[in-house]
């Protein structure tokens, strides 16, 4: 009688050389069906077509922050279908409580050869009236004037799911040119600033501040000699900018009062 030795249960079983290659081919092609299937959905293809045509070029939604989200639903009303600009256009921003309660009005050209993405997220939000009302909250004496947080708190959280996604910097930051500024997680919505002088130029170059628009006229005066006395307030930077975006111009009102503030933005035709 021939003795067998007992099986190992820890040794592997010897399998065909073509088991391996199968179980994996028939995974695969199980995978590229449910794709396929989600892909192909009316309510997907909806989706994806309804989004595709609220956003622009450059845009991306904060999806996570601020309650963001990216459905087309978030973007609608905000993006509305269109191309982008692709020629220079001026806007007109009148400036109001310069300290003694007038008005004056400023006039900048937006380049989209400068930065695309900037110059096309500027015009929406202009045409939207976004800027209406906002504060210049604040003014570095020399360096520059930073405005674009909207009076509304609903408003602000609204239009803070749209993220600007970068241009490269060919301008310089020279004095009389407008950029967007960051939070301190470097995303980029709404605020912007104007550069008042000529050192900053280089360290805000360095930084990836791209500059999208250049000031031409201050109440018909070429140049910008004078928007830093016209805008100066007091405060300097001691709003917080938290607070702004918390409780809008009621906090700016209540705890710095008298604030040159936009009183209207409108692209010129």
């Amino acid at each position: 009688m021939m003795y067998s030795a007992p099986s190992n249960p820890y040794r592997e079983k010897k399998q065909s050389p073509l088991v391996k290659p199968a179980l994996l081919t028939m995974f695969a092609f199980a995978i590229v069906i449910m794709f396929h299937a989600l892909l192909h959905h009316p309510e997907a293809v909806a989706d994806n077509r309804a989004y595709q045509a609220q956003t622009e070029p450059g845009l991306r939604s904060a999806a996570g922050k601020n309650s963001g989200s990216n459905s087309a639903e978030s973007m609608a009303g905000l993006y509305p279908a269109g191309p982008p600009p692709t020629v220079p256009f001026n806007v007109m921003m009148l400036l109001a409580d310069l300290n003694d309660g007038t008005e004056e009005m400023i006039v900048f050209t937006v380049d989209p050869a400068w930065a695309p993405k900037a110059a096309a997220h500027f015009k929406r939000l202009v045409e939207a009236k976004f800027y209406d009302g906002c504060k210049l909250y604040t003014v570095l004496p020399g360096f520059a004037i930073q405005t674009g947080i909207n009076g509304n708190p609903a408003v602000q959280k609204k239009w803070e799911k749209v993220v600007l996604e970068e241009d490269p910097v060919v301008r310089s930051n020279e004095k009389g040119t407008l950029s967007f500024s960051a939070d301190s997680d470097g995303i980029k919505n709404t605020p912007f600033f104007f550069t008042i002088g000529d050192m900053p130029a280089r360290s805000l170059d360095k930084k990836g501040f791209t500059p999208f628009a250049r000031m031409i006229s201050l109440t018909g005066k070429d140049g910008m000699p004078t928007l830093e006395e016209r805008a100066q307030n007091k405060y300097r930077q001691k709003p917080e900018v938290a607070k702004i975006k918390e409780e809008g111009n009621a906090y700016l009102d209540r705890e710095f009062p008298g604030m040159t503030y936009i009183k209207e933005a409108k692209v010129l035709r």
